[in-house]
């Protein structure tokens, strides 16, 4: 891979069938690092000979803590993320990832020394886009919707009340831009957010979704992007309804050519 001239202006799903998302696997340039605002490093992305991902280094500029994402494969797909934490490793774990014979994910599991901490089960539409999360022997916890471009537009989530039974729902909607996402080559890969410091933000939908996107959860959150000759992100600002920051939550992303 070659480096390629950046100019600063101001980041669990399934593997893709010819029916399923609108990805391209042959996408020219791969995300290299992320700076924050004040051009300070945030992180770096290590990739293999084949263009895999293989880590993430984060450091965090004022707090000084700092983190690896470790990546392991297994016949070219991430079987295993392990999240090592080098100022608290008391948080540090692994992310195991299961797949049918469709090569979709279907479950994934967080371990903490050899014990399960949690799992979730994937449910896809025939088309291959991920429809519902769902723990064991359980209820659906959500219904994912798309647009006409593969961005899921609409989640509806599903609640159960403990003690009585009752399901209630909530739905959030989004919007999406045009553009080409910023790519990590690790496009189906859904609870993980690769781009650090955006606070949460819609990951999963983010990650499934085709498009950059823009708006979140019914407009309380809004994210513009300045775009590099390629049609990529160079910087994503992030910004709530009726919040003020001190200081503009902005993230600058530098590329490399494949």
């Amino acid at each position: 891979m070659k480096k390629i001239t950046i100019i600063f202006l101001t980041l669990f799903i399934s593997c893709q069938n010819d029916d399923g998302p609108n990805i391209d696997e042959n996408k020219e340039f791969l995300v290299s690092k992320v700076f924050d605002y004040q051009n300070r490093f945030l992180a770096e992305y290590i990739y293999n000979e084949e263009n895999q991902l293989t880590r993430r280094i984060f450091i965090d500029p004022e707090t000084g803590n700092s983190s690896d994402l470790i990546f392991n494969y297994i016949n070219n797909k991430v079987n295993e993320v392990k999240y090592i934490d080098y100022t608290f490793p008391e948080f540090s774990n692994s992310i195991l990832i299961y797949y049918n014979d469709l090569n979709r994910i279907i479950r994934s599991e967080v371990l903490k020394n050899g014990n399960i901490l949690s799992h979730v089960n994937y449910e896809y539409y025939s088309n291959g886009r991920l429809k519902h999360l769902f723990p064991d022997n359980s209820s659906p916890l959500n219904l994912y919707e798309y647009d006409n471009n593969g961005n899921v537009h609409k989640v509806t989530h599903y609640y159960t009340d403990p003690t009585t039974g009752n399901i209630s729902e909530e739905i959030s909607r989004y919007s999406y831009d045009i553009n080409k996402k910023p790519s990590f080559n690790l496009d189906y890969i859904i609870q993980i957010d690769l781009i650090p410091k955006m606070g949460g933000i819609g990951i999963l939908e983010r990650n499934i979704s085709s498009n950059n996107m823009t708006i979140y959860d019914n407009g309380k959150t809004k994210l513009s992007y300045i775009y590099n000759e390629n049609g990529l992100p160079i910087s994503i600002l992030t910004e709530w309804e009726n919040v003020t920051t001190q200081e503009p939550m902005l993230l600058k992303i530098e590329y490399i050519e494949k």
